[in-house]
């Protein structure tokens, strides 16, 4: 579960990625944000949204993967991206490395003051239960849900 204090972290790192909508005539930030949200809208479908409750809003999920992709390559916490990685990799991963690459020194004064350590140290499966059910629990009701041929 998350809370107040994280949601907190989360809008601040996606606040200070303003700079990226006044670039070029692209609202990266915008498109970046709606490419998660439609990628996390779509995982939630796909386990059933009311059997599935979440903690943490599309929204909320959907800012934290745009900073996340960011700060993954503007602090290159993982080998760049090659072309053929395209067919594996969550398009918003590689709009953020392009953005981070791009305009490196912008962000990095955007986010001179930001507790990255701690932003890193989210799990998104903590993000998305519920303080009164179990990650877990909620895992294995959704797989005993299944019939097995």
């Amino acid at each position: 579960m998350i809370n107040a204090k994280e949601k907190k972290l989360i809008e601040d790192g996606f606040n200070r990625l303003y700079l990226l909508n006044n670039q070029t005539w692209t609202p990266y930030r915008e498109n970046i944000f709606n490419i998660n949200r439609k990628i996390e809208r779509k995982h939630r479908d796909s386990f059933g949204s009311r059997t599935y409750p979440a903690s943490a809003s599309i929204s909320l999920v959907a800012k934290y993967f745009a900073v996340k992709h960011i700060l993954d390559a503007l602090y290159k916490t993982h080998k760049p991206y090659q072309v053929k990685d395209f067919l594996f990799i969550n398009e918003s991963a590689f709009l953020g490395q392009a953005l981070a690459e791009e305009y490196q020194e912008e962000l990095l004064e955007s986010f001179l003051d930001f507790d990255s350590y701690k932003f890193q140290s989210f799990d998104y499966s903590e993000m998305v239960c519920t303080a009164n059910k179990s990650c877990e629990s909620t895992n294995q009701r959704y797989l005993d849900s299944i019939e097995v041929a």
